[in-house]
């Protein structure tokens, strides 16, 4: 329970832990810092006496990421260690930067929404990505009617739509990078 209440707290990186132990075995403790989404994603190490195939199970049933059997091998703990710190790190970074995405992708639609000018962002195939509502009202189209529809077939006629989207393809294919504005009049 202290050590439970110590890894909510402040959560390590990594965690050794032992299957026998008085109160709560390693197994429960495991199911308990997987249960908890604040701590699920810290990589946990069973290292036990315990050697066969049944105990190995129910430990990585429990949610550990390794299991070792005492005596332990140095080395082998160590490069254990080593590859889930790595790859905690590398889910740590990604977390982070989802959450930024997150938070920047709010950020934009709401700007976006409070523009009272027409505005639409498309990807590289003109499929709308982003239409704000005044746009959508001109069209007389709803968000839903709109998205994945490509913004050249929305705004032109059919015979100079595919002319535009030509057009289009070949900018995108030849540009390195777009950059400011796209408008078309």
């Amino acid at each position: 329970e202290e050590a439970l209440s110590i890894v909510a707290q402040q959560p390590p990186d990594l965690i050794l832990l032992d299957v026998m132990m008085p109160g709560m075995d390693g197994y429960q403790v495991t199911a308990r810092i997987k249960g908890n989404p604040a701590t699920r994603h810290i990589p946990v190490i069973i290292v036990t006496a315990l050697d066969d195939r049944h105990a190995r199970l129910i430990g990585l049933d429990a949610g550990a990421e390794d299991f070792l059997n005492k005596p332990v091998d140095r080395a082998e703990l160590f490069a254990r260690v080593n590859n889930l710190l790595r790859l905690k790190a590398y889910g740590d970074y990604y977390d982070t930067y989802s959450r930024v995405l997150e938070r920047r992708e709010r950020m934009l639609t709401t700007a976006l929404s409070s523009i009272s000018d027409f505005v639409c962002v498309f990807d590289r195939d003109s499929s709308l990505i982003y239409v704000n509502r005044p746009l959508l009202d001109l069209w007389g189209l709803t968000l839903e009617d709109a998205m994945g529809r490509t913004v050249v077939g929305l705004t032109y006629p059919e015979d100079q739509a595919s002319l535009l989207q030509h057009q289009l393809d070949e900018v995108f294919e030849h540009a390195t990078r777009v950059t400011g504005e796209m408008s078309y009049t």
